[in-house]
């Protein structure tokens, strides 16, 4: 309870920090989807071959098995307080194509509005409203092989962001990719936000007026923000170590053009952020993960400086047409945010 009367409080606060523009928007697209790909920190983009690529990398998908997939994930971040979930489905349309339509939601729900407690001379519990402060994203994906080894595939999605009645935005983005794929090695190389991604807020005035009265800020009304493109470059290979155990690795980079992060490198113009991740296999049945990503400089007290390293770990089990992954992270990558439990489910058949 105490965590959400302080996070609604976050909320009004920031509608105020809602400009006439914003490049730094819509960074929960930037999370990823799927336990197996964030036990091994998002080094995904070449090596993904299920539903889950239409976040990754949409030309994975015509490495699917089986003519149908479906993956579901769901994962708590914040001890609890907040919640992430992804359904993808993949439908092969010919020998040569696939096709995705997935759906995304990052939120907190149960958010009390106290607004209303207080009715002139004391409490009134009963007067507390709960709201949903959500981000959806929905997209769908089509990829098709070019030849034997290249394979391209793009995503077009459609973002819708809310905080109850408060405020909402819309936006729509594009991704596109490319994969190689011979014997043990994989490439890819993705474009993803390609015109850059843009949503437009509106603000519900009437509700928060007395809020911003009160504090005497400004009320905001309406507002765009963009999210820069950004290109990730992705090799990964497959060893097979013995009769049953195997080994696939996977190193990302990604440039993102939105000027000066908080990265490993960067500057006025662009930023780089590795990704490593290792996988594991016993008869390609029982999987052990691991990766390190999220790299990040944090300064310090007295102009000191430390690097902050995001670790995944996770496993999996195959049976059949099921695979079941789980994956123990930080979604978001914050500084002291306790690590997220992940889990997936996925399905393949004809």
């Amino acid at each position: 309870m105490k965590h959400r009367l302080l996070l609604l409080c976050c909320i009004i606060i920031s509608f105020g920090s809602l400009q006439a523009q914003s490049f730094y928007g819509n960074d929960y697209l930037k999370v990823g989807v799927g336990a197996r790909a964030l036990s091994m920190a998002g080094a995904y983009s070449a090596m993904g071959e299920d539903a889950t690529s239409s976040f990754w990398n949409p030309a994975g998908l015509v490495g699917l098995e089986g003519r149908y997939n479906v993956e579901m994930m769901h994962g708590l971040r914040m001890s609890g307080l907040g919640q992430h979930s992804f359904i993808g489905f993949v439908t092969a349309i010919d020998t040569s194509s696939q096709m995705s339509v997935s759906i995304q939601r990052m939120g907190i729900d149960d958010v009390p509005d106290t607004r209303n407690i207080y009715n002139g001379s004391s409490l009134d519990f009963s007067q507390i409203n709960e709201f949903s402060a959500s981000d959806y994203s929905f997209a769908v994906s089509y990829a098709r092989k070019l030849s034997p080894y290249w394979s391209i595939g793009g995503s077009v999605k459609a973002l819708y962001r809310n905080a109850g009645n408060f405020v909402s935005a819309w936006g729509i983005g594009a991704d596109v990719g490319l994969r190689y794929s011979k014997k043990k090695w994989k490439g890819a190389f993705v474009l993803k936000d390609v015109t850059g991604t843009y949503s437009v807020w509106n603000v519900n005035s009437s509700l928060i007026e007395d809020v911003y009265t009160q504090t005497g800020n400004v009320i905001p009304s309406r507002s765009t923000q963009a999210v820069w493109p950004m290109v990730v470059l992705g090799l990964g290979r497959r060893e097979q170590l013995g009769q049953f155990v195997g080994l696939s690795y996977e190193a990302d980079l990604a440039l993102n053009f939105g000027g000066q992060q908080n990265a490993l490198l960067s500057n006025d113009a662009m930023s780089l952020s590795p990704t490593v991740g290792v996988e594991m296999d016993y008869a390609e049945h029982f999987f052990a993960r691991f990766g390190l990503g999220g790299f990040q400089e944090v300064s310090g007290l007295e102009g000191s400086s430390s690097l902050l390293i995001q670790p995944g770990f996770g496993v999996g089990v195959k049976y059949g047409k099921f695979r079941f992954d789980y994956a123990l992270t930080s979604l978001g990558g914050n500084r002291g945010e306790p690590p997220s439990n992940i889990f997936s489910l996925a399905l393949n058949f004809e």
